[in-house]
């Protein structure tokens, strides 16, 4: 798990596989990994993104993991909220998504890229 103290004061954090063993959380919940948000004075967490693996980029590559829980996990957070022009209390964070099992479509057979990926942007607001 990756995590990152956000200029709201709250830590953001990136959730990597957790399927082994499988007493572990995806595992017993079945639900894709996900970017959390804590908030260190009332230890409340909050889930503000999951992993949608029903979307496939880049176009003509398939999922060769499908059913595998957690074969594509968030990886790095960054708050870029200073960038944007954000609503009161909204912040904007700078995701990662690592594909594992995407190696068809445009990087097939290239020794060089090994998985797909994405870079996301994601914007949230609890209000």
């Amino acid at each position: 798990m990756w995590k990152y103290w956000g200029k709201d004061g709250k830590i953001y954090m990136q959730e990597d596989r957790s399927t082994s063993p499988s007493d572990l959380f995806g595992g017993v919940t079945g639900i894709e990994a996900s970017v959390w948000q804590l908030d260190p004075v009332t230890r409340g967490t909050t889930r503000i993104a999951e992993v949608d693996r029903s979307v496939i980029a880049p176009l003509d590559s398939t999922d060769d993991c499908i059913g595998s829980i957690g074969c594509w996990e968030t990886s790095g957070v960054l708050d870029v909220t200073d960038l944007f022009d954000a609503l009161p209390g909204e912040r904007f964070l700078i995701a990662t998504v690592q594909a594992h099992g995407i190696e068809d479509g445009p990087i097939g057979g290239n020794a060089f890229l090994d998985e797909g990926g994405q870079l996301v942007l994601l914007s949230y607001n609890p209000n």
